[in-house]
Order: structure tokens, then C-alpha cells, then sequence
């Protein structure tokens, strides 16, 4: 009787022993592609959730710009309008970021343009703790 000891494989048929190895090959491949495409499919909804602007009202703005975690780097940013809103950005270290956006019969704006994702576009504003300087 032949024995095979736990460290090697038991099937003594190089060819068995290929099918085996090449089993857990495509069941690894399988895995990773499930997990890919799973991946593929979350992804997009994280980031659509993240780009949803939070619609508020001029009391809801004012108590947004007064909370910042560090004044060395909270910054607001008017990031343009579209259809009747004004949106804003908030970026603050070791905070969530802000986006929202107010419809523009409760805050005037001067200066308006299109919405646009290019930050190199926004106008920073002095909001928030730069208010009280």
C-alpha cells in the first residue's frame, strides 16, 4: 500500500496532480474576477454618493461655515452655479469634506460661472475662521 505522506500531493499521476493544480488556478481567477467586478460595480456608487451636494438653506450655510476642525487649512470654495443654485465646497483637515448647495433667491452671488469639477476654476473664499480675522 502506498502512503503519501500530508506534505505531498496524494495523486501520483503527474497529469491528476496538473488537473488539481490547475482546479485551484482557475478557481483563484474565478474569485478574483467576481471580486473585480464586484469592485467594478460599488465603486461608481461611492463615488456618486461623495459628488451629491447637500441642498441647505441660508441658516444651514452660516452653521457650516462656523465649524471647522484646524484654521490653518479649512478652506470654502464657491465651485460655480447651475440651475438656480450656487454650490460651495469645504475641505478641513481630519474632517469630512462639504458640498453643498443653495438656491440662489436665498444668497445673491456676484461674479457667477459654471459649475465645474476643475478645482483650479473655484474661488476660494474667506469664510469660516478667516470671517473673524
Amino acid at each position: 500500500m502506498n502512503v503519501t505522506s500530508p506534505n505531498k500531493p496524494a495523486a501520483a499521476n503527474p497529469a491528476i496532480a496538473s488537473g488539481l493544480q490547475s482546479g485551484r488556478h482557475w478557481r483563484g481567477l474565478l474569485s478574483r474576477d467576481v471580486m473585480l467586478r464586484s469592485l467594478a460595480l460599488i465603486f461608481p456608487l461611492l463615488l456618486l454618493g461623495c459628488a451629491t451636494p447637500q441642498t441647505v438653506n441660508r441658516a444651514e450655510l452660516e452653521r457650516l461655515k462656523s465649524h471647522w476642525h484646524e484654521p490653518k487649512v479649512s478652506i470654502w470654495y464657491y465651485v460655480g452655479s447651475k440651475d438656480g443654485f450656487h454650490y460651495f465646497r469645504h475641505y478641513d483637515f481630519g474632517s469630512e469634506k462639504k458640498y453643498c448647495r443653495i438656491s440662489d433667491a436665498e444668497l445673491s452671488w456676484e461674479d457667477t460661472f459654471p459649475l465645474t469639477p476643475h478645482r483650479k476654476n473655484w474661488r476660494a473664499l474667506k469664510w469660516g475662521v478667516y470671517e473673524r480675522m
